[in-house]
C-alpha cells in the first residue's frame, strides 16, 4: 500500500511504501504509521543538516569525545538534544494531534476510492493499493 499526502488543492506527494507485516491494521494504527515515517524523515534531514554544518564549522564529530562530554548528561541524545523517552513523547504529541484533526474533520484517510470513516475500521494492507491523507487547511476571515 503505498501512503500518499495531499494538501487540500495542492498535488498530491507520494511519501512511501506502508512498513507493516501484519495483513490488516486499523485506521488508527496507519496514521500511527504516518506520524512515524514523518518524524523519522524530518530526523534524517536535520541529522543531515547537523552533520553538513558541523563538517563546515570544524565543530565535533558525530562519534567525538567532545560531542559525548557535551551530551547535558544524556547517554543517547534525541533529535532537540532531549533523550530517547523525550522523542517518544513528542510523537505521541504528533500522534494524538493527527487523531484530533481525524476526528474534526481536518484530515481524511481515503482509502483508495473510499473515505475511512472510523479510526478502528481495518485497512486490507494488501487490497489497498493507496492511502491518501487529505489535510484541509481553514480559510481566514470566513
Amino acid at each position: 500500500m503505498l501512503l500518499i499526502d495531499e494538501i487540500a488543492g495542492a498535488k498530491a506527494q507520494e511519501v512511501g511504501p506502508a512498513e507493516t507485516t501484519k495483513l490488516s491494521i486499523s485506521v488508527r494504527e496507519l496514521i500511527q504509521m504516518r506520524v512515524e515515517l514523518e518524524w523519522r524523515a524530518a530526523q534524517e534531514r536535520d541529522q543531515g543538516v547537523k552533520s553538513f554544518v558541523s563538517a563546515r564549522r570544524g565543530g565535533p564529530g558525530e562519534g567525538s569525545v567532545e560531542k559525548t562530554l557535551n551530551a547535558k548528561g544524556s547517554a543517547s541524545l534525541g533529535l532537540f538534544g532531549g533523550s530517547a523517552l523525550d522523542q517518544s513523547a513528542k510523537i505521541e504529541r504528533l500522534f494524538k494531534t493527527a487523531i484530533e484533526a481525524f476526528e474534526t474533520q481536518r484530515l481524511f484517510v481515503l482509502l483508495d476510492d473510499k473515505q475511512a470513516q472510523d479510526l478502528d475500521e481495518e485497512v486490507d494492507v494488501a487490497g489497498t493499493g493507496a492511502a491518501t491523507f487529505l489535510l484541509l487547511t481553514p480559510l481566514q476571515g470566513g
